[in-house]
C-alpha cells in the first residue's frame, strides 16, 4: 500500500494517513493497531510509527510505513 501523512491539527492528539491505493476488495492490517480508526482509506491513529500491509487472496503486499509526529503548537 501507499500511504499519505494528512495534516495533523493542534487540537487533536491523533493524526491521520490515507492509503492512497486503497481497494475495498483487499484487508489492509495496521501494525501497531492500539486505538487506530480505519475507514475505507483513512486511518486514525495517536502519534507513533506504523507498518501497514494489505492482504490479498491470501497473499500480503510489500510493507509501506509511516509516523506520525507529534505537533507543538
Amino acid at each position: 500500500p501507499i500511504v499519505i501523512e494528512n495534516t495533523r491539527v493542534c487540537t487533536d492528539l491523533k493524526g491521520s494517513f490515507r492509503i492512497s491505493n486503497y481497494n475495498a476488495t483487499y484487508n489492509y492490517v495496521i501494525s501497531p493497531s492500539v486505538d487506530i480508526v480505519q475507514n475505507a482509506d483513512i486511518v486514525i491513529a495517536p502519534v507513533g510509527s506504523y507498518i501497514i500491509t494489505a492482504l490479498v487472496n491470501g497473499c500480503y503486499s510489500d510493507n509501506s510505513s509511516i509516523t506520525i509526529n507529534s505537533k507543538i503548537c
